[in-house]
């Protein structure tokens, strides 16, 4: 019987050994695997921090290409109605020019009735008031002179 408890107790030493040594090798485990999920989670965030940088990022690029885009657009606004504004004074240039031009003819016409001593007087007369009326019409005056002598 006594030799029975002592084996008894040897077992029971034995099977408590293999239980701390089984339960040690679980809580290792169990540490090994919170440090993984640690990592892990550390890896998660850095990535979804990484995200929102990049978002971020991106948003900035959109509002300056939005900003860029709208800068772009009213630049063009300008210059486009900086055209309307100029379009009348270049068409009013323009048709300040052709009546100078149709007088010059007439006038050239008017001048070929003459005789002959007095036509080149005429002539030089009728392009000087030719070239007076062009630069009065590049000068901003819409107004030509009456051609004819």
């Amino acid at each position: 019987a006594a030799q029975d408890v002592a084996e008894a107790r040897v077992d029971a030493q034995e099977h408590v050994a293999d239980a701390r040594t089984e339960a040690q090798d679980e809580a290792l485990e169990a540490r090994e695997d919170v440090i993984k999920e640690q990592r892990d989670v550390q890896q998660d965030v850095a990535q979804a921090e990484q995200k929102a940088r990049d978002a971020e990022l991106e948003a900035q690029q959109a509002r300056d290409n939005i900003n860029r885009t709208a800068a772009e657009g009213q630049q063009r606004v300008a210059e486009a109605e900086q055209r309307a504004t100029q379009a009348p004074a270049k068409a009013g240039t323009k048709i300040a020019i052709a009546e100078a031009e149709a007088q010059h003819k007439v006038a050239v016409e008017r001048c070929d009735t003459l005789p002959e001593n007095q036509q080149q007087q005429c002539e030089a007369q009728a392009d000087a008031k030719l070239e007076q009326a062009r630069q009065q019409a590049r000068g901003g005056t819409n107004t030509a002179p009456e051609g004819g002598g």
